[in-house]
């Protein structure tokens, strides 16, 4: 699996994101994208300008089936507790910390000013923003709801699936989400994916 599945470039002003520049070999989980942020997308544009002549294959599948895909212990404990994310950026100068994450903020915001990268970071996702001595950026968010109905339906809404750059815990307490739940998750993730390969 790749580590972090956000290091995309820019390719226009929040327009568009280039794809993932990723070696092949590298599996990409299904994911909403930028579901965890102020304002996800509503629509995405998918579009593939040279086909891998090798592999290239897309998964797709309902977040409604995502849903419905997970044990119902799982469901239970999701809809009771909620969940929360930490969001930890590192600073790409500092040698001194001796965290690990999965990006820099340099990397994720496209800035070189610590400042900037906190503004961005609050205006992109709910939560708390703080940074260390080191200046690293921790990203807490408020209790999140997994799930979301829409006329009758129900939905997975949120990236547990994401446990290479998010550090997910229960909405209700500071316990960490276990690996088991999040092997379940990943599974439901996957279980109702169509795969197709790029025209």
């Amino acid at each position: 699996m790749y580590p972090d599945p956000s290091g995309r470039e820019k390719v226009a002003n929040n327009l568009a994101h280039s794809s993932l520049a990723v070696p092949p070999s590298f599996n990409i989980c299904p994911h909403q994208e930028h579901i965890v942020s102020h304002r996800p997308p509503t629509k995405l544009l998918l579009f593939a300008h040279k086909p891998s002549k090798v592999g290239g294959e897309m998964p797709l599948c309902k977040a409604s089936d995502v849903w419905t895909s997970l044990p119902l212990k799982v469901r239970e404990q999701l809809s009771k507790r909620g969940v929360r994310f930490l969001m930890v950026r590192t600073n790409a100068n500092s040698s001194a910390s001796n965290i690990s994450a999965s990006r820099t903020w340099q990397e994720h915001w496209q800035t070189q000013d610590v400042s900037t990268a906190r503004r961005l970071a609050a205006e992109q996702f709910p939560g708390v923003v703080t940074v260390d001595e080191h200046q690293t950026i921790y990203v807490r968010s408020p209790r999140l709801e997994a799930y979301k109905e829409s006329e009758g339906i129900t939905y997975y809404r949120t990236q547990l699936q994401n446990m290479y750059s998010l550090n997910w815990f229960w909405g209700d307490s500071d316990e960490r989400i276990n690996n088991e739940i999040l092997e379940e998750i990943m599974g439901a993730v996957w279980s109702p994916c169509v795969v197709f390969t790029w025209q």
